[in-house]
């Protein structure tokens, strides 16, 4: 992730990364770049660019609302990551347990349909993906490897066809299939 201050004080983030992908003998499962709010949708990119404060920052300072450590939000990133090796365990299975930053999870019925998509929550893994498939936890660790790529041909097919335009248009913004082809790569 990139953090700049913006022409109005304020700081503008660039994200940069990839969904990480399960195979399962039922398919693909996508954790995406993007977390699950509280009424069971994705987050916003600009609520997935808070998680290295929200993970590594100082925990104490937090609770008593004195974020951020330095007087800087850049300083605050630069600092965090000089952490290698740092790592958080979320427990994903409890809605709500890991906040908003546990991540909104997707399959689709058809790997060549994006309007098949279809969300997944860990508590119901077992029932939608079969017998022992269970999430025991999610791990984010501070890392200084470069960005991987996925291969292409592991990502859904998002097209600007006039079809796909249509469905998504029609979704609800409470739709959890509300999701586009930024949440999968950035």
């Amino acid at each position: 992730m990139t953090v700049s201050k913006g022409l109005n004080g304020g700081y503008e983030s660039k994200l940069r990364g990839e969904a990480i992908i399960v195979h399962l003998l039922k398919g693909r499962i996508y954790a995406l770049l993007a977390g699950r709010s509280a009424n069971d949708l994705p987050t916003s990119f600009d609520n997935m660019s808070l998680i290295p404060e929200t993970l590594f920052g100082d925990i104490g300072r937090g609770k008593a609302g004195k974020l951020p450590i330095h007087n800087d939000r850049i300083e605050d990133l630069n600092a965090i990551k000089l952490q290698p090796g740092l790592m958080r365990s979320l427990d994903c299975r409890v809605p709500g347990a890991g906040g908003d930053v546990c991540p909104f999870f997707v399959r689709f019925e058809d790997s060549e349909d994006v309007t098949s998509i279809q969300p997944l929550y860990p508590e119901k893994f077992e029932e939608e993906l079969g017998a022992g498939v269970v999430l025991k936890l999610v791990r984010v660790e501070i890392t200084d490897d470069p960005v991987s790529r996925n291969d292409e041909r592991d990502m859904p097919p998002y097209k600007s066809s006039s079809d796909f335009v249509r469905w998504y248009g029609g979704l609800s913004v409470e739709d959890p299939r509300r999701v586009t082809q930024e949440n999968f790569a950035q």
